[in-house]
């Protein structure tokens, strides 16, 4: 079988820049998702890493949900769900070493 390729000149991409265009096109999709969730009638929605007392929060959370004293753990966005998982995922590492 043969694959048809055509060889390229290898581009040279300046770092410095390629980190600026980077950055630029970060904000240009925060910018659009904000616009979206705004539509949508979405707001107060951080898109942003997590801070110290949200991860506080979201670690007090889980340990109440997994004791039973907490019926249900209310989600925003993809970051807190990745928190949780985490979260989850330690807790039970410590059950499994604490047997």
């Amino acid at each position: 079988m043969n694959v048809p390729a055509e060889p390229t000149v290898n581009e040279v991409i300046d770092p410095v820049k390629a980190i600026e265009n980077y950055k630029r096109e970060n904000k240009y999709l925060r910018d659009e998702l904000a616009l979206h969730d705004a539509l949508v009638n979405r707001n107060g929605i951080s898109y942003d890493a997590l801070s110290e007392q949200q991860l506080y929060e979201i670690e007090n959370q889980c340990r109440r949900y997994i004791d039973g004293t907490l019926d249900e753990i209310e989600v925003k966005n993809l970051r807190q769900v990745q928190g949780l998982l985490l979260n989850i995922f330690h807790f039970k590492k410590k059950q499994t070493f604490s047997l």
